[in-house]
């Protein structure tokens, strides 16, 4: 079976109607900074920005993100959320 370039194109039209990425709200811009600058202290093993998806299908549930660091054998979570 070969699919032409307008079946392709169809197809992710119709996925991007019913399918919208979340926009990024400032929550993102403010845990960027803030993991860059956790990431040039020494000592500190900083993680990647999680966002708040649900835990078995994945989908959008909030504007919050969450930072894990570890800093002398302890565990710090850093958590950004609007108000």
């Amino acid at each position: 079976m070969s699919l032409d370039k307008k079946t392709i194109d169809d197809f992710f039209n119709q996925i991007d109607k019913h399918y919208k990425a979340p926009e990024l709200s400032y929550t993102d811009v403010i845990a960027i900074m803030i993991k860059d600058k956790l990431k040039s202290e020494k000592n500190l093993k900083v993680g990647s920005v999680q966002w708040d998806l649900h835990s078995e299908k994945g989908y959008y549930l909030s504007s919050n993100k969450t930072i894990n660091v570890e800093y002398s054998g302890k565990e710090y979570e850093i958590i950004i959320k609007e108000k």
